[in-house]
C-alpha cells in the first residue's frame, strides 16, 4: 500500500550530515570503553559547534565490543547521529527511511533491479534475461533466476493492473470530451 509523502526528510536526505559510530569504531576513532567522545565539525553549519557525545558499549556475540553514540537530545543508544542544525538521532529529527516512501510496486522493481545486479545483468526488467555470469554456480544461478522470474511476474502483473486502471480513466475522459460534457 502506498504511503503519502508527509513532507518529512529521509535519512538519505541528511546522509552528508551523518556521523556513524560503527564507522568510527572501524577507523579506530573511538577509544575502547570510553564514556564520551568529542565531535568536531570543520565547516559552517548553523547552530552546530563542537560537542561531547556520550558512548555506550555492548558485548558482541562472538567476542569484542560495539560502540554506540548516546543521542544528546533523547538519550537513546544509536549508531548514527545527524547534525544539519543540531546534533541528534533520526528519531529526534523525525526522519524516515527512503524505503518507507516506496509503494508496493516500487519495492517490487527495486528488488528486481537488486537481483539483476547480483546476476550481473543490466538494470531494468524490460531488458530480458541474460546467460549465467562467469564464476557463478549453476544451482545459485537457477535459484536466483527462479526468484527473478517470480518477482518479474508479480511486478509486471501489478504494472498491468495499474495501466488498465489508467486506460479506463483515459477512455472515460475521452468519451466525455467527445460527448461535449468536458472541454479544455
Amino acid at each position: 500500500m502506498s504511503r503519502p509523502n508527509s513532507g518529512r526528510l529521509t535519512t538519505h536526505d541528511l546522509k552528508k550530515y551523518s556521523i556513524d559510530a560503527r564507522d568510527w569504531c572501524r577507523r579506530g576513532m573511538l577509544k575502547p570503553h570510553a564514556d564520551t567522545t568529542e565531535v568536531y565539525y570543520h565547516g559552517q553549519v548553523r547552530g552546530f559547534s563542537d560537542a561531547v557525545v556520550g558512548l555506550e558499549w555492548t558485548r558482541c556475540t562472538f567476542g569484542g565490543y560495539r560502540g554506540w553514540f548516546v543521542c544528546p537530545r533523547c538519550e537513546r543508544r544509536v549508531a548514527i547521529l545527524y547534525h544539519p542544525d543540531f546534533l541528534a538521532c533520526r528519531h529526534c529529527y523525525r526522519l524516515t527511511f527512503r524505503s518507507q516512501r516506496e509503494n508496493e510496486h516500487g519495492r517490487d522493481f527495486l528488488r528486481l533491479n537488486k537481483l539483476r545486479v547480483r546476476l550481473g545483468w543490466p538494470g531494468g526488467v524490460m531488458h530480458g534475461e541474460y546467460p549465467k555470469p562467469k564464476g557463478m554456480h549453476h544451482r545459485t544461478f537457477l535459484r536466483l533466476r527462479m526468484t527473478y522470474l517470480k518477482l518479474a511476474y508479480v511486478a509486471l502483473l501489478g504494472m498491468g493492473r495499474k495501466m488498465a486502471a489508467t486506460d479506463a480513466v483515459i477512455q472515460a475522459t475521452t468519451a466525455k470530451f467527445r460527448q461535449g460534457r468536458l472541454s479544455l
